[in-house]
């Protein structure tokens, strides 16, 4: 049986529960630390170097270092994927994380030598808010190496192109997308690449990502490609950096990128990405990543239908593989991607599965009378479940409510049959009852 486990940057060992994002479901997901921790060696050392020099948010660096590592990886090689057939290792990243998080600190400096890298690719190869036509004119003339990254997402939020699914998600397969009545000859399009590696990493703030899914997330889910976006979500402030720190794990990094970045240049000079060699899966990895997926399915159940579910989970485990590929490239090991380095992306992806599912369906809270009511429901349930109305308002400051209130959940309690207001007659006098007629499910564990 596969368990879920956490590395100290260095080892393998059991996996133990740790603050989460979101507390929907009967075991805990995997949180920012043990997704860090189970970074390979040489990308634990430098997250954790970036994190105490300049302080960012640990979610903030892991999206912003898995986006960078993918697009440097995916220009080497690709990975076989569950049905046989190889796939980019390109990732598609979204950080949602509140200001002062350091994403544009963590983004800039990761991008540095990836910059470097690119200098010798001779076609434009970083995009922002670009048009799909700009973006297609771009691709038909030879950039089959492109990476769109924002350190502030709003103004590609606001662009065609992040509303344009079909394209993004045929840039997510490697494919070129398909050329429209507005291309301008069928000589150039002729010429034009069959294949492309495209990666994304989209920095932004809650403020205007939670519109743009509101507006837009039917439409998303429906075509797919939200399903194959990483989401990650941060509401973490910044630490103080020690600025004094020498970068060393960083160096490391830095030389390791650059020399991938270099030599994915080289080869998309004289080839096309669908002709890079494929990274073999070893048979105890497939393993690890078959039940991983029906562990992401039971995740997804809370939220979505069964069949939505396991699209989910299918998804989300093709990114996990895409991860291992990336971190076994980054690493250079030899031979198949293996069960330790899988296990490893798995732990990534839970807490990938945590941030997606908080940020597309979010926990909605009720009105507040709805609120009130259980909470009034409770205290009858304490009382032999009949307490008379007016006693019900003399003991509304003992809630800390109003008169006004007490009556507004009284009126919630009764108008949903869980309770009924009842006159009665007691000693010659004239009483209104509040009576329940029968628990609540939500607060039979409480009583």
């Amino acid at each position: 049986m596969y368990h879920p486990v956490q590395h100290q940057g260095w080892g393998f060992g059991p996996s133990h529960s740790s603050a989460l994002p979101t507390q929907h479901f009967s075991r805990p997901f995997a949180g920012v630390q043990e997704a860090t921790y189970a970074l390979t060696p040489s990308l634990f050392r430098a997250a954790n170097e970036l994190r105490a020099i300049y302080g960012t948010a640990p979610a903030a660096i892991l999206a912003n270092l898995l986006a960078v590592i993918a697009f440097a990886a995916a220009g080497n090689c690709r990975i076989c994927g569950h049905n046989g057939s190889p796939m980019s290792l390109a990732l598609h990243v979204d950080l949602i994380a509140l200001p002062l998080s350091g994403k544009s600190d963590a983004y800039n400096r990761l991008m540095h030598p990836v910059r470097e890298g690119m200098r010798g690719w001779p076609h434009q190869w970083q995009f922002g808010d670009i048009t799909p036509s700009a973006l297609l004119r771009t691709i038909r003339q030879g950039a089959v190496y492109g990476f769109l990254g924002m350190d502030e997402g709003m103004s590609y939020l606001e662009s065609l192109l992040s509303k344009k699914f079909d394209v993004l998600s045929s840039l997510h397969a490697g494919d070129v997308p398909p050329f429209s009545r507005s291309d301008e000859s069928r000589k150039t399009n002729a010429k034009a690449p069959q294949s492309i590696i495209f990666g994304t990493c989209v920095n932004t703030q809650p403020i205007f990502y939670t519109p743009w899914l509101d507006k837009h997330k039917e439409r998303a889910l429906g075509s797919g490609y939200l399903y194959r976006k990483l989401i990650f979500r941060s509401d973490e402030k910044a630490q103080p950096g020690t600025s004094q720190q020498p970068e060393v794990a960083l160096s490391v990094l830095d030389v390791r990128i650059i020399e991938m970045v270099t030599a994915a240049v080289q080869k998309m000079m004289n080839m096309e990405p669908t002709q890079l060699p494929v990274l073999a899966v070893s048979a105890e990895a497939e393993q690890v990543i078959a039940q991983a997926i029906q562990m992401f399915c039971r995740f997804a159940e809370k939220h979505l239908p069964p069949r939505d579910a396991e699209v989910f989970a299918v998804r989300l485990a093709a990114n996990v593989r895409r991860i291992a590929g990336c971190m076994h490239t980054f690493e250079n090991y030899a031979g198949a991607v293996s069960a330790d380095t899988m296990a490893r992306a798995v732990t990534i992806g839970e807490f990938a599965a945590a941030c997606w599912l908080e940020v597309v369906f979010p926990i909605t809270l009720p009105p507040q009378e709805i609120l009130d009511a259980y909470q009034l429901e409770l205290h009858l349930q304490r009382h032999q479940g009949k307490i008379s109305r007016t006693y019900l308002r003399d003991i509304a400051p003992n809630f800390n409510w109003s008169e006004k209130r007490m009556e507004r959940a009284i009126l919630a309690l009764c108008g949903s049959g869980r309770a009924l207001s009842i006159p009665r007659i007691e000693r010659g006098r004239s009483r209104v009852m509040i009576e329940l007629q029968g628990a609540h499910p939500m607060l039979l564990g409480n009583i």
